[in-house]
């Protein structure tokens, strides 16, 4: 309920109270209102790049999998030269603001969740509904949206979980 900028030198250097939650500066800010305005840019990153991380990485290894062969290989090859790349060396070149860090942490952090999605599938590939399906005609995007991705939902959310924390942290 309080600017984050505005002072009030009437009122520094206040402790916790039902006022102001975690107190206030030595130029009279709230504190409570500027951990939150530091905390915004953080988590609209975590929150995005989860999500770019979980489609790319959920359609690109599922892709890879289910097609396999040669198709398989060189899908493999790219991830092997995006993993490669220093994120904070593709910042660099992008730029100093809050969506090339956005895009550097996206370009290089679907490659692990594809590979998981990849080793999933290739189990999930042998069971006898995904071979109804394919028998029955299904296209392969409906196979990879009603009968992998359900089955590996788990483990999608676990990434998520996890992933979220890390990009905050990075």
């Amino acid at each position: 309920g309080y600017d984050f900028v505005s002072k009030n030198v009437k009122e520094k250097n206040q402790g916790m109270s039902a006022k102001y939650w975690f107190g206030t500066d030595y130029l009279g800010r709230d504190l409570f209102s500027r951990v939150w305005m530091g905390a915004r840019a953080s988590i609209i990153i975590a929150l995005v790049a989860t999500a770019l991380k979980l489609i790319v990485g959920t359609l690109y290894g599922a892709a890879m999998a289910h097609f396999g062969g040669w198709i398989d290989d060189v899908m493999m090859r790219i991830i092997e030269a995006i993993n490669s790349l220093p994120s904070l060396l593709i910042m660099m070149v992008l730029g100093n603001n809050l969506f090339a860090l956005l895009v550097a942490l996206s370009i290089t952090a679907w490659c692990s969740t594809a590979r998981q999605v990849r080793g999933m599938i290739k189990q999930l590939k042998e069971s006898e509904y995904v071979y109804a399906a394919e028998v029955l005609g299904a296209k392969p995007s409906r196979i990879i949206l009603k009968h992998y991705v359900p089955n590996m939902l788990g483990i999608l959310i676990l990434n998520m979980s996890t992933s979220i924390p890390a990009f905050i942290f990075t």
